[in-house]
């Protein structure tokens, strides 16, 4: 869908670009994926003889990560961090003690245990 997105608002669709987006519909809709492979290469194989459309993983890495907060497992707020920021856990913390929404759960109570599972979920656990 991305991809179609990215093509529906460009003014002009190269031929290349068409490829690739029937190369990715293929295993959706193989017949007619098929048919119009063969509209604009009358000699190519068959479609699904192609190789799949080659992609750059620098691409698929998010720059702002969203992690959960919870107090004794229950959702009492969502930070949202650099990706570059996620290993560090004592940093984290220190910002969702400060946070409004989690530091009224905190208050009064000992932090007996924290768990963290990097870059998607932060977990205290108070008695």
């Amino acid at each position: 869908m991305t991809w179609l997105n990215y093509l529906s608002a460009k003014e002009k669709v190269d031929k290349e670009e068409y490829a690739t987006l029937l190369r990715l519909l293929a295993p959706f809709a193989p017949h007619i994926t098929e048919e119009l492979w063969h509209l604009i290469n009358p000699s190519a194989n068959s479609i699904h003889l192609e190789n799949w459309p080659l992609y750059q993983a620098k691409y698929l890495v998010e720059e702002m990560v969203s992690v959960v907060v919870q107090v004794n497992g229950k959702l009492r707020d969502t930070l949202t961090i650099q990706n570059t920021k996620i290993k560090e856990q004592k940093e984290i913390e220190e910002a969702v003690k400060h946070s409004l929404k989690v530091s009224k759960y905190l208050e009064n109570q000992s932090i007996k245990k924290v768990i963290y599972v990097e870059g998607k979920l932060i977990n205290f656990v108070v008695g």
